[in-house]
Protein backbone atom coordinates (compact mmCIF):
# COMPACT_ATOMS: atom_id res chain seq x y z
CA UNK A 1 0.00 0.00 0.00
CA UNK A 2 1.44 3.16 -1.14
CA UNK A 3 -0.73 5.46 0.92
CA UNK A 4 0.30 3.99 4.18
CA UNK A 5 -3.26 3.41 5.41
CA UNK A 6 -4.54 -0.02 6.03
CA UNK A 7 -8.09 -1.18 5.33
CA UNK A 8 -9.21 -0.89 8.94
CA UNK A 9 -8.25 2.76 9.14
CA UNK A 10 -10.12 3.56 5.92
CA UNK A 11 -13.29 1.81 7.19
CA UNK A 12 -13.10 3.74 10.45
CA UNK A 13 -12.78 7.02 8.62
CA UNK A 14 -15.76 6.21 6.38
CA UNK A 15 -17.90 5.10 9.34
CA UNK A 16 -17.05 8.29 11.12
CA UNK A 17 -18.02 10.41 8.08
CA UNK A 18 -21.42 8.71 7.64
CA UNK A 19 -22.52 8.98 11.26
CA UNK A 20 -25.03 11.66 12.13
CA UNK A 21 -23.86 14.34 14.45
CA UNK A 22 -25.32 14.18 17.91
CA UNK A 23 -28.55 16.23 18.04
CA UNK A 24 -30.15 18.16 20.85
CA UNK A 25 -33.54 16.93 19.63
CA UNK A 26 -35.23 14.04 21.39
CA UNK A 27 -36.17 10.91 19.45
CA UNK A 28 -39.86 11.98 19.51
CA UNK A 29 -38.96 15.34 17.96
CA UNK A 30 -36.85 13.69 15.33
CA UNK A 31 -39.73 11.41 14.31
CA UNK A 32 -42.55 14.00 14.28
CA UNK A 33 -40.58 16.99 13.16
CA UNK A 34 -42.42 19.20 15.71
CA UNK A 35 -40.41 21.21 18.15
CA UNK A 36 -42.12 21.50 21.52
CA UNK A 37 -42.44 24.88 23.20
CA UNK A 38 -39.42 25.92 25.11
CA UNK A 39 -40.32 26.46 28.77
CA UNK A 40 -40.75 30.18 29.37
CA UNK A 41 -41.40 31.08 25.72
CA UNK A 42 -45.19 31.21 26.29
CA UNK A 43 -44.70 33.41 29.32
CA UNK A 44 -42.42 35.66 27.28
CA UNK A 45 -45.16 36.06 24.65
CA UNK A 46 -47.76 36.92 27.31
CA UNK A 47 -45.42 39.50 28.81
CA UNK A 48 -44.70 41.02 25.39
CA UNK A 49 -48.40 41.27 24.48
CA UNK A 50 -49.22 42.75 27.90
CA UNK A 51 -46.46 45.30 27.52
CA UNK A 52 -47.77 46.23 24.07
CA UNK A 53 -51.29 46.75 25.45
CA UNK A 54 -49.92 48.90 28.27
CA UNK A 55 -48.12 51.05 25.70
CA UNK A 56 -51.34 51.53 23.73
CA UNK A 57 -53.25 52.47 26.90
CA UNK A 58 -50.53 54.91 27.91
CA UNK A 59 -50.62 56.54 24.48
CA UNK A 60 -54.42 56.90 24.69
CA UNK A 61 -54.13 58.44 28.16
CA UNK A 62 -51.46 60.86 26.95
CA UNK A 63 -53.66 61.97 24.04
CA UNK A 64 -56.66 62.43 26.36
CA UNK A 65 -54.65 64.48 28.85
CA UNK A 66 -53.05 66.57 26.10
CA UNK A 67 -56.46 67.50 24.68
CA UNK A 68 -57.86 68.17 28.14
CA UNK A 69 -54.98 70.45 29.09
CA UNK A 70 -54.84 72.14 25.68
CA UNK A 71 -58.53 72.84 25.38
CA UNK A 72 -59.18 73.25 29.09
CA UNK A 73 -62.33 71.10 28.86
CA UNK A 74 -62.81 67.33 29.20
CA UNK A 75 -63.46 65.28 26.08
CA UNK A 76 -67.05 65.58 24.96
CA UNK A 77 -67.35 69.13 26.33
CA UNK A 78 -67.19 72.36 24.33
CA UNK A 79 -65.29 75.49 25.31
CA UNK A 80 -66.72 78.97 25.08
CA UNK A 81 -65.05 81.91 26.83
CA UNK A 82 -64.14 80.66 30.34
CA UNK A 83 -66.65 77.81 30.58
CA UNK A 84 -67.05 74.24 29.39
CA UNK A 85 -70.41 73.03 28.10
CA UNK A 86 -71.84 69.54 27.84
CA UNK A 87 -74.82 68.99 25.53
CA UNK A 88 -77.00 66.09 26.65
CA UNK A 89 -77.79 63.32 24.21
CA UNK A 90 -81.03 62.21 25.88
CA UNK A 91 -84.14 64.02 27.05
CA UNK A 92 -84.94 64.24 30.77
CA UNK A 93 -87.10 66.39 33.01
CA UNK A 94 -85.60 69.51 34.59
CA UNK A 95 -84.67 67.93 37.94
CA UNK A 96 -83.11 64.84 36.32
CA UNK A 97 -81.22 67.08 33.90
CA UNK A 98 -79.84 69.11 36.78
CA UNK A 99 -78.85 65.93 38.63
CA UNK A 100 -77.01 64.68 35.54
CA UNK A 101 -75.07 67.95 35.38
CA UNK A 102 -74.22 67.77 39.09
CA UNK A 103 -72.89 64.23 38.61
CA UNK A 104 -70.60 65.65 35.91
CA UNK A 105 -69.25 68.29 38.29
CA UNK A 106 -71.30 71.04 36.62
CA UNK A 107 -74.78 72.57 36.76
CA UNK A 108 -77.45 73.50 34.27
CA UNK A 109 -76.26 76.39 32.14
CA UNK A 110 -76.52 79.98 33.39
CA UNK A 111 -76.80 82.31 30.41
CA UNK A 112 -74.93 85.50 31.31
CA UNK A 113 -74.92 87.42 28.03
CA UNK A 114 -76.06 87.47 24.41
CA UNK A 115 -72.73 86.05 23.20
CA UNK A 116 -73.18 82.96 25.33
CA UNK A 117 -76.80 82.71 24.20
CA UNK A 118 -75.73 82.87 20.54
CA UNK A 119 -73.19 80.10 21.19
CA UNK A 120 -75.89 77.89 22.73
CA UNK A 121 -78.44 78.65 20.02
CA UNK A 122 -76.91 76.18 17.59
CA UNK A 123 -77.99 73.21 19.69
CA UNK A 124 -81.41 71.63 20.04
CA UNK A 125 -84.72 73.39 19.44
CA UNK A 126 -85.62 73.32 23.14
CA UNK A 127 -83.31 72.63 26.07
CA UNK A 128 -83.36 73.14 29.83
CA UNK A 129 -81.36 75.99 31.31
CA UNK A 130 -80.53 76.55 34.97
CA UNK A 131 -83.39 78.95 35.69
CA UNK A 132 -86.57 78.33 37.71
CA UNK A 133 -89.09 79.86 40.07
CA UNK A 134 -89.57 76.63 42.03
CA UNK A 135 -88.83 78.30 45.40
CA UNK A 136 -91.03 81.41 44.96
CA UNK A 137 -93.55 81.80 42.16
CA UNK A 138 -92.60 84.66 39.85
CA UNK A 139 -89.09 85.09 41.34
CA UNK A 140 -86.83 83.54 38.72
CA UNK A 141 -83.45 82.39 40.06
CA UNK A 142 -80.48 80.72 38.46
CA UNK A 143 -79.19 77.45 39.94
CA UNK A 144 -76.36 79.34 41.67
CA UNK A 145 -78.97 81.35 43.64
CA UNK A 146 -78.58 84.64 41.76
CA UNK A 147 -81.72 86.37 40.54
CA UNK A 148 -82.56 86.92 36.91
CA UNK A 149 -81.63 90.50 36.02
CA UNK A 150 -81.86 90.60 32.24
CA UNK A 151 -83.79 87.70 30.80
CA UNK A 152 -84.47 87.32 27.13
CA UNK A 153 -88.00 85.95 27.42
CA UNK A 154 -90.06 84.97 24.39
CA UNK A 155 -93.06 87.22 23.69
CA UNK A 156 -95.72 86.79 26.41
CA UNK A 157 -93.39 84.78 28.66
CA UNK A 158 -93.14 83.86 31.44
CA UNK A 159 -96.86 83.19 31.59
CA UNK A 160 -97.09 80.24 34.04
CA UNK A 161 -99.71 78.63 31.77
CA UNK A 162 -102.00 76.27 33.66
CA UNK A 163 -100.28 77.30 36.89
CA UNK A 164 -97.39 74.86 36.61
CA UNK A 165 -94.59 76.30 34.52
CA UNK A 166 -91.74 76.73 36.97
CA UNK A 167 -88.68 75.77 34.94
CA UNK A 168 -87.05 77.64 32.07
CA UNK A 169 -86.06 76.29 28.70
CA UNK A 170 -84.30 77.95 25.82
CA UNK A 171 -86.54 78.09 22.73
CA UNK A 172 -84.54 78.35 19.53
CA UNK A 173 -87.58 79.53 17.51
CA UNK A 174 -87.65 82.78 19.47
CA UNK A 175 -83.99 82.87 20.50
CA UNK A 176 -85.39 83.37 23.98
CA UNK A 177 -86.45 81.79 27.28
CA UNK A 178 -89.78 80.09 27.87
CA UNK A 179 -91.30 78.89 31.13
CA UNK A 180 -92.42 75.25 30.95
CA UNK A 181 -93.60 72.44 33.16
CA UNK A 182 -90.60 70.90 34.95
CA UNK A 183 -91.81 67.36 34.24
CA UNK A 184 -91.49 67.78 30.47
CA UNK A 185 -88.56 65.98 28.89
CA UNK A 186 -86.02 68.15 27.11
CA UNK A 187 -82.37 68.07 26.19
CA UNK A 188 -80.15 70.09 28.51
CA UNK A 189 -76.84 71.93 28.65
CA UNK A 190 -74.44 71.60 31.57
CA UNK A 191 -71.89 74.31 32.30
CA UNK A 192 -68.78 74.39 34.45
CA UNK A 193 -66.07 76.96 34.76
CA UNK A 194 -62.68 76.00 33.37
CA UNK A 195 -60.21 75.16 36.10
Amino acid sequence: MASGLNEEEIEMQEDYRNKALPSSRSPAEAKGGVTPAVPGRKLLRVVAVSFGLLCVLQAALNIYLRFTLMLGCPLGWHKFQSSCYYFSISKKNWKESRQECLLRGANLVIINNRGEQAFLKGLHDLFWIGLSDLDNEGQWRWVDGTGLTDGAWAPGEPNNANGGEDCAEFDKRYDAFNDAGCSLERYSVCEKLMS
